[in-house]
């Protein structure tokens, strides 16, 4: 199970737990801003790693 935060370029956090109705979280920007995004991800288990892929697409339609 993980999450997701996301800084915005206007220096805007926001975070994700479960989406979509699976353990994956997933966020979409309907009017993205340019700039930097800096993305983390995380377990809730401490100490755990966690494998995955991180998509960024234009495509509204794209979800799990």
């Amino acid at each position: 199970d993980t999450t997701m935060i996301i800084n915005s370029p206007s220096g805007t956090y926001r975070c994700i737990d479960d989406s979509y109705g699976t353990l994956n979280p997933t966020l979409d920007f309907n009017s993205p801003g340019s700039g930097r995004y800096d993305v983390w991800i995380a377990t809730f288990n401490p100490g755990a790693s966690i494998a995955g892929t991180l998509y960024v697409t234009e495509n509204s339609a794209n979800h799990p």
